[in-house]
C-alpha cells in the first residue's frame, strides 16, 4: 500500500498523529506536495487552537503549504487547509482569500461558505482572544521575570557563542504580543538594550510605540527599551557569506524633495555583483547601513525615496557617512525620537464621488492621517496590513455618522467641533490605553474619525457612549476593509425605511426579519433594471439564519440573469457562465426539500440545467414539475420543449475526438516537444485542467505548459521569425534546423534587465501619445467605478462560434518561463516586441509578481498569477504594461487607472496588439 493511501485510511479512522510520524520522518526535501499536503491536514486536525503547541501545529500547517503555493494553483484542499490553519491562528483576514478560492474550485461547497461567512463576521467586528493591549501587558509580564536571565546571558557571552540563545529566549517572549518581530540587543556600557525595528513600516512602528510605553519600571531600572535602530558614527555592515560595507563604501546624491522629504541615490561598487544577484538583499544592507547611519527614525521621517544605482552619477556625491552632516545643513531634524514620525499628519483632498450607494468614505472630500499605507490599502482594497494588524490582536478603523444634520453658515465650524469633542471622548481618561487616534476626513454626506485599536471592544463602548449622547441619527464602525460589514453603534430604525420612489436616494436596505419586504422589493428593482452584480452582492451578505427557500430563489434568479443576460457594458465569458449556473444549482438544492413544491423554485431549477452545456436533461423533470405547480405559465412548456430537443441533438458536447487539423500538426512538429490536441469546445474546463496539471508536472519534470491557438498567421509569425525570407499561411513547410539554432541563439544570448526595458518602451510611447494629454496618466478610472476583475483566459475563445478555438497544450522544454519565446516567437512585427524584449519583460514580471505566460495566438498573449499584483505597485504595473502592448486600450473612458484597478484584482493578463 503506498504512503498516502495508508495516510488517507488513517485520516478516515482520525489517526493523525500516526500520518505525522511517518510523513515527517521522511526527510524535506524528499517529500513530494501532495505529502507536505496531508500533513498540514494531519497537523490541522490535531492542533487544540488554544494552546501553545497547538498555535505551532498550525503554523506548521501554514509553512508546509505555503511552499507549494504555485503547484496547487486552483486546487480546493490546499487552500481551504490553508485558510482553515489561518482561521484557527485567528488570522481570519488571511483566511478569507483562501476560501473563496476553495469555494471557486467547489462551489456550493457548504463547510466552505460557512467558513467564509465567519471570517466576514471577524473581520467586520473582530473578536480577539486577546487583544493587544493584553497582549502587550502580559509579554512585559513574562519579560519581567526573565529579564535578569537574559541580561546573565549577555553578561557571559564574551566569546559570541550565545547568540542564538540569547535570541530565541527573547523573541519567544516577544511574540506573546507580536506576531511577527524584528529586533536587535546590546549594552551601552551602562545599560543594557532592546532595540524593536520597525523595518520602515509605519503601520507596524504604531504598534511598537505603543508596546515600549508600556514597558514596567522593574524593566526599566536595567534595559534601555528602543524604537528603531540608532545612528553609529563609522558603523559597517558584514554578511555571514562574506559581504561588508561601511559608510565610506557607499556614494550618495541626495535630493530635496519638499521641506521635510529628501530623496536618495546611493552607489555602492562592493555590491554590484550583489545587486545583480541578490537585488533585494542588497537593497536591505543599503537600507540598513542607512538606518545605523541616520538613526532608522530619521530615516524613516525624511526620506520619502530610495533608489539603489548600478553606475555612479555625472554629479560630485558625497559619502554615506557624511550625509547627517549634509541633512542638518539643509534644516533636517535627525531625531531619534518614533513619535514624531507619528505625529507627521498628511492631509489630502479627493473627488468625492456624489452617488451615496458607492461606499463609505468614497464622499470623502478632504481629510488628514498620519498613517497613509492603512488608508491607501482601504482604497486600493489592499488588506495587506490590516492582516498583519489583525494577527497582533488589533484593529484599525474609522467611526462615521452622517452630516446632514450640521447646516447655516458655520456648517463647517460646526463640522469639525463635532469631530474635535469626539476626539476628546476617545482619547480621556483611559481612551489612550484602547486607542490611537489617527486622522479623519469630511465627506458630503458623512464625517469620519480615524483610530487604530488596541482594545476594540473598550474603544468601541467609548464611542458608542458618545453618539447616545447625541441627537444623530445613526452612527457606526467601519474596519479599513471594503469588503467588511459596517457596525452599527447607533441606529433609529425610521432612519432607513427605503423608499420606492424612483431615483431615491436612501441606503440600501439591509436584510433583516422586521424588515424582509422591503429587501426583497429592492433586490426586484435592480432585477428589473437589469442590476443583477448588484443583487448578487445584497443577497451575499444576508445573514446566515435568514437564507431560506426565498433567499437561494432570488440569488439563484440573480446568477442565472447575471450569466445568461449579461450586463451593459460587460462581456460574460462561458466559464464565468458555467460559475454562475452551478452555483444557483448548487443554492436551490441545499433547499429543495423547501422548494420541490414551489412553483419558482422548479423554474429557477429548470433554467439553470437549460443553460449548463450537456445537462439539458437535467432540466426536464423541473420543468415538468414547474408546469404542473403554474399550468398558466407558458414559459414552462416552452422550456421542456428546448431541452427534451437539445438531449436528443446531444448528449455532452465537447468531446475531443476531432483530430488534428494539418496546420496543427505542422505546428506540433515545429515545437518538437510533447503537445496535445484540444478541438473546439464549448466548456473550456478540460483545457484549464489539463493546463494546471502540465504546470504541476512541469514544475518536477523541467517544462513550461503553454496553450497555443492553432492559428495560420502565429504559423506564418513563427517561420518568418526563425527562418527570415520565408513563412507563408498556405505552407506548412519549415526549417528544423533553423528553428533549433534560432532557440540556441535566443537562450544563449545575455538577457537585458526587464525593468529597464520597459522603462524605454514607456519613455518611447509617452514621447509617441504626448499630445493625447493626461488621459494614460490618470489615476482612476474617469467614471469612478471598480475595474472587473480578469481570472479567466479568453484569447482562445471564437466570439462567433463561443466556442474554443483548436489549441495545442505544448509542453515547452525550457526551465524558466520567459524562455517559452525562444520556441514561440511571435513578435517584431508592429507594436509587438521582439522575441529578446518579450523574454526580458517576462523574466522582470515573473520575479517581481510570480506571471508565466501561459495563452499565446497571433495577436494575443496571456500571462497566469497565483495571485493579483500588490495595490501599490498596481499603477507602476499599469504603465509597465501600456509600454509592453500600445494597443491594451481597447474602450472608451479608459486610463492607466483603470488598468491598475483591474490588475490588483486580477490573476490573468491580458494583451493583445492589433
Amino acid at each position: 500500500m503506498e504512503l498516502l493511501e495508508q495516510c488517507s485510511r488513517w485520516n478516515e479512522a482520525g489517526k493523525y498523529q500516526a500520518i505525522v510520524d511517518a510523513l515527517e520522518a521522511i526527510p524535506d526535501e524528499e517529500r513530494t506536495p501532495e505529502m507536505d499536503s496531508e500533513l498540514a491536514r494531519a497537523y490541522n486536525n490535531l492542533a487544540d487552537p488554544d494552546q501553545p503547541e497547538g498555535a505551532a501545529m498550525l503554523r506548521r500547517a501554514v509553512e508546509l503549504l505555503l511552499r507549494h503555493e504555485e503547484y496547487f494553483l486552483g486546487d480546493h484542499c490546499w487552500n481551504f487547509r490553508l485558510g482553515y490553519a489561518w482561521f484557527y491562528l485567528d488570522q481570519e483576514g488571511r483566511a478569507l482569500p483562501c476560501f473563496r478560492e476553495a469555494l471557486k474550485a467547489r462551489p456550493g461547497d457548504e463547510d466552505t461558505q460557512e467558513f467564509i461567512d465567519e471570517c466576514l463576521r471577524q473581520v467586520s467586528l473582530p473578536h480577539f482572544p486577546r487583544s493587544f493591549r493584553k497582549r502587550t501587558a502580559a509579554a512585559w509580564k513574562a519579560f519581567a521575570r526573565q529579564e535578569a536571565d537574559l541580561r546573565r546571558i549577555m553578561d557571559e557571552d564574551k566569546d559570541h557563542t550565545r547568540g542564538d540563545e540569547l535570541v530565541e529566549k527573547c523573541e519567544s517572549i516577544l511574540h506573546i504580543a507580536f506576531e511577527e518581530i524584528s529586533f536587535e540587543m546590546g549594552y551601552n556600557g551602562q545599560k543594557h538594550e532592546l532595540i524593536l525595528t520597525p523595518e520602515g513600516n509605519i503601520v507596524r512602528l504604531f504598534e511598537l510605540v505603543y508596546f515600549k510605553k508600556h514597558a514596567p519600571g522593574a524593566v526599566l531600572e536595567h534595559w534601555n527599551i528602543l524604537v528603531g535602530r540608532q545612528p553609529v558614527q563609522g558603523i559597517g555592515l558584514r554578511t555571514g557569506d562574506g559581504w561588508e560595507i561601511t559608510g565610506e563604501d557607499v556614494q550618495v546624491w541626495p535630493e530635496q524633495l519638499d521641506e521635510r522629504s529628501f530623496g536618495l541615490s546611493v552607489f555602492c561598487e562592493k555590491l554590484l555583483p550583489l545587486l545583480d544577484e541578490d537585488e533585494g538583499r542588497a537593497w536591505w544592507m543599503l537600507t540598513t547601513l542607512t538606518d545605523q547611519t541616520l538613526g532608522e527614525m530619521a530615516h524613516i521621517r525624511l526620506i520619502d525615496r530610495f533608489e539603489a544605482l548600478k553606475a555612479p552619477k555625472a554629479e560630485e556625491p558625497i559619502l554615506l557617512s557624511q550625509l547627517p552632516d549634509r541633512l542638518k545643513e539643509l534644516g533636517a531634524g535627525l531625531s531619534t525620537d518614533p513619535e514624531l514620525c507619528l505625529e507627521n499628519y498628511t492631509g489630502y483632498t479627493a473627488t468625492a464621488d456624489k452617488d451615496p450607494d458607492a461606499g463609505w468614505r468614497m464622499d470623502v472630500m478632504a481629510g488628514t492621517t498620519c498613517c497613509v499605507p492603512v488608508l491607501n490599502g482601504y482604497l486600493n482594497g489592499d488588506d495587506s496590513y490590516m492582516d498583519d494588524l489583525h494577527a497582533d490582536g488589533v484593529a484599525a478603523g474609522f467611526l462615521c455618522y452622517p452630516l446632514e444634520g450640521f447646516t447655516g453658515k458655520d456648517r463647517s465650524r460646526q463640522i469639525f467641533g463635532f469631530r474635535d469633542r469626539l476626539e476628546e471622548a476617545l482619547t480621556d481618561d483611559d481612551g489612550p490605553e484602547a486607542l490611537t487616534p489617527t486622522g479623519g476626513a469630511t465627506g458630503l454626506y458623512c464625517g469620519y474619525v480615524d483610530f487604530i485599536a488596541w482594545d476594540l471592544d473598550a474603544a468601541l463602548r467609548t464611542a458608542k457612549e458618545f453618539f447616545d449622547g447625541t441627537d444623530l441619527p445613526w452612527a457606526g464602525f467601519h474596519v479599513f476593509r471594503r469588503d467588511a460589514a459596517n457596525v452599527w453603534l447607533k441606529r433609529e430604525q425610521d432612519a432607513f425605511e427605503a423608499g420606492e420612489a424612483e431615483g431615491d436616494a436612501a441606503e440600501e436596505v439591509p436584510c433583516t426579519p422586521e424588515n424582509a419586504e422591503a429587501f426583497y422589493r429592492q433586490i426586484g428593482r435592480w432585477d428589473r433594471e437589469t442590476e443583477y452584480s448588484r443583487c448578487i452582492r445584497a443577497l451575499d451578505v444576508v445573514p446566515e439564519e435568514l437564507r431560506d427557500c426565498r433567499w437561494a430563489c432570488a440569488m439563484a434568479r440573480a446568477l442565472e440573469n447575471y450569466a445568461v443576460l449579461g450586463e451593459p457594458g460587460k462581456d460574460v465569458l462561458p466559464g464565468e457562465r458555467k460559475t454562475a449556473l452551478t452555483v444557483a444549482v448548487c443554492l436551490l438544492d441545499a433547499v429543495w426539500k423547501e422548494g420541490w413544491d414551489k412553483s419558482e423554485w422548479n423554474k429557477y431549477m429548470a433554467c439553470a440545467f437549460r443553460h449548463l452545456p450537456g445537462r439539458e436533461e437535467e432540466a426536464i423533470p423541473f420543468a415538468e414539475r414547474w408546469a404542473q405547480l403554474d399550468p398558466g405559465d407558458e414559459e414552462a412548456p416552452a422550456v421542456m420543449r428546448q431541452c427534451r430537443e437539445a438531449a436528443g441533438r446531444h448528449g455532452r458536447p465537447d468531446s475531443n475526438d476531432e483530430p488534428p487539423s494539418a496546420l496543427a500538426r505542422a505546428m506540433m512538429d515545429y515545437l518538437g516537444c510533447e503537445c496535445a490536441f484540444f478541438a473546439p469546445m464549448e466548456n473550456d474546463d478540460p483545457i484549464v485542467d489539463a493546463y494546471h496539471q502540465a504546470r504541476k508536472e512541469g514544475a518536477r519534470e523541467g517544462f513550461v505548459p503553454m496553450l497555443v491557438k492553432v492559428d495560420d498567421i502565429l504559423w506564418e509569425c513563427l517561420v518568418m521569425n526563425t527562418w527570415p525570407g520565408h513563412g507563408s499561411r498556405d505552407d506548412l513547410d519549415f526549417d528544423p534546423e533553423k528553428a533549433a539554432q534560432y532557440r540556441r541563439d535566443a537562450l544563449a544570448a545575455p538577457l537585458a534587465d526587464g525593468r529597464a526595458v520597459l522603462e524605454e518602451m514607456l519613455a518611447q510611447r509617452r514621447q509617441e501619445d504626448a499630445e493625447d494629454g493626461p488621459d494614460r496618466d490618470s489615476g482612476a478610472p474617469d467614471d469612478g467605478e471598480e475595474a472587473e476583475a480578469n481570472d479567466l483566459f479568453r484569447g482562445y475563445w471564437d466570439p462567433f462560434s463561443r466556442k474554443t478555438s483548436p489549441l495545442i497544450l505544448a509542453k515547452v522544454p525550457v526551465k524558466n518561463p520567459w524562455e517559452v519565446f525562444a520556441y514561440l516567437p511571435f513578435g517584431g512585427w508592429n507594436d509587438c516586441p521582439d522575441t529578446p524584449q518579450l523574454m526580458a519583460a517576462a523574466k522582470h514580471w515573473f520575479e517581481e509578481y510570480g506571471a508565466v505566460p501561459a495563452v499565446l495566438t497571433h495577436d494575443t498573449l496571456e500571462f497566469e498569477l497565483a495571485a493579483p499584483a500588490p495595490a501599490e505597485k498596481a499603477m507602476e504595473l499599469a504603465a509597465q504594461h501600456c509600454a509592453f502592448c500600445p494597443d491594451v486600450d481597447q474602450g472608451g473612458g479608459w486610463t492607466v487607472g483603470t488598468l491598475a484597478d483591474e490588475l490588483r484584482r486580477s490573476t490573468v493578463w491580458y494583451f493583445w496588439w492589433d
